[in-house]
């Protein structure tokens, strides 16, 4: 193959596919030569609407509350996203879009340093997993 290699769909490889450089998916994800590597932000501003590239999440609470807000849930099937409240001040609010739950609860509200979430959508729901 040349320099790039590019694949729309689904393509199903047989046997062994070794990848000498970076490859980088539409869904943020990156393969490296050594491992992975996941999109990781950090959120400061009173509200944050998660991306579906983004992966890990530190919320930043020093100066006010946050409230992240998880996509809408059958545009997020089978995601997983990391949240983490970062700062000892304020509180970190988790809420949903729709009639979309967490663990059936419309929102979770963390107020403890270094506590964390991660979720995992079924397409109807986010699951604490």
């Amino acid at each position: 193959l040349g320099d790039t290699l590019n694949v729309t769909g689904s393509t199903v490889l047989a046997d062994t596919l070794t990848v000498t450089g970076n490859v980088t998916g539409s869904s943020g994800l990156k393969a490296l030569a050594d491992g992975l590597s996941f999109p990781l932000k950090t959120v400061t501003s009173t509200t944050y609407n998660v991306l579906l590239l983004d992966y890990t999440i530190l919320a930043d609470t020093t100066s006010n509350n946050v409230t992240v807000t998880l996509p809408s849930a059958p545009n997020a099937i089978r995601k997983i996203y990391n949240i983490k409240k970062i700062n000892s001040s304020n509180t970190l609010n988790i809420g949903t879009t729709g009639a979309a739950t967490i663990d059936g609860d419309a929102s979770k509200s963390i107020t403890t340093l270094y506590e964390s979430l991660t979720l995992q959508c079924d397409g109807t729901n986010w699951h604490i997993i």
